[in-house]
């Protein structure tokens, strides 16, 4: 009995001991990103979008461009995978 106990005791303060230096590792993280300054970077210029010529000049449903078309089927399929020719999109 009471080498299970020591075991336990000694296994429980490994276990603290470990998580006080995971904390402190944490609040020094902390700290070093409000002292340190961010790095510079500046964004990238926006993309310009042709403007379209017509209602509906080179525009899928509902203003959707083909990329974009293409881009979604493709998320869904994955997400159901299935093929992207087992199913049809249909935006209102």
């Amino acid at each position: 009995m009471g080498k299970g106990l020591e075991i336990t005791i000694i296994g429980m303060g490994v276990v603290f001991a470990v998580l006080i230096i995971i904390n402190i590792g944490i609040l020094l993280l902390k700290w070093l990103d409000g002292v340190l300054p961010a790095p510079k970077t500046e964004a990238p210029p926006p993309k310009k979008k042709r403007p379209a010529q017509g209602a509906s000049a080179g525009r899928g449903l509902s203003g959707a461009t083909d990329e974009e078309l293409a881009a979604m089927k493709a998320a869904f399929a994955h997400h159901l995978n299935l093929k992207p020719d087992q199913f049809h999109i249909e935006i209102k």
